[in-house]
């Protein structure tokens, strides 16, 4: 997996492109442990994860634990990670929703602007876990 990064300074957000083919958490840790420490460089908690040319190699049981190590890896609860989609939508979900049950701010958008509007939005009104995913809780009996 390539790592690419730009810091987009009008809008306090880590950019970071992902290319080539994640193979998961042991083979990619370093890489994932540099995105991490940008926070620190940039003094920024926002990330936009551009991995639409990413190709994932692993498992659903591999995104499961890749989503509790993040903080391993530096991923603080408090830093928000905004995905465009790869090719595998089911899996982006599914990490997605792992990750957002681990109490992260996490979300996948098709459209950059889209993650970066979510990016930018207060605090009080950013929606993530059960109420994003099961809509079903909420209509009438």
């Amino acid at each position: 997996m390539k790592i690419t990064h730009r810091y987009l300074h009008e809008l306090d957000v880590i950019w970071v492109k992902h290319t080539g083919i994640f193979r998961g958490l042991e083979k990619n840790h370093s890489e994932l442990t540099r995105i991490s420490r940008l926070a620190l460089e940039y003094q920024s908690r926002k990330f936009l994860m551009d991995t639409r040319d990413l190709i994932l190699k692993q498992s659903v049981v591999d995104l499961y634990y890749l989503g509790e190590q993040l903080e391993k890896l530096g991923f603080k609860r408090g830093y928000q990670l905004a995905f465009l989609h790869t090719r595998d939508k089911d899996l982006d979900l599914f990490f997605e929703t792992t990750v957002q049950n681990r109490g992260h701010l996490v979300r996948y958008f098709d459209k950059e602007r889209d993650a970066l509007e979510w990016l930018n939005q207060p605090d009080a009104h950013r929606v993530i876990g059960v109420k994003q995913h099961a809509s079903w809780l909420h209509s009438p009996a």
